[in-house]
C-alpha cells in the first residue's frame, strides 16, 4: 500500500545507451491497481513518488484538440 492505494511491484531490466556507452539498467515501479498509476519509481539513482493525489471529474474540453491541431498519418509527416 502506498498512500492508501494497493500497488503491484514491477521490475524492468534491459540495456540503454548513455553518452555513447551501452549500460545495463534496472528500474522498479509500484503501480496502483485501481487507477493504473505509477505511485513510485526507482532506478538505483533516482526515486520518484506521487503525493497529494486526488481523484476528480475533469471537463471533457480539456481533452478536445485545439484549432491548431492537425491529423497526420506518420511521424515524418508531422515534421513537414
Amino acid at each position: 500500500m502506498i498512500f492508501g492505494y494497493k500497488t503491484g511491484k514491477v521490475r524492468r531490466t534491459g540495456k540503454h545507451i548513455l553518452f555513447g556507452e551501452e549500460k545495463d539498467f534496472t528500474e522498479v515501479f509500484w503501480l496502483a491497481d485501481e487507477v493504473c498509476l505509477p505511485m513510485r519509481h526507482e532506478d538505483g539513482t533516482v526515486r520518484t513518488e506521487l503525493t497529494k493525489i486526488r481523484q476528480q471529474t475533469l471537463d471533457d474540453a480539456l481533452f478536445a484538440p485545439t484549432a491548431e491541431c492537425r491529423k497526420v498519418a506518420s511521424f515524418a509527416e508531422l515534421l513537414q
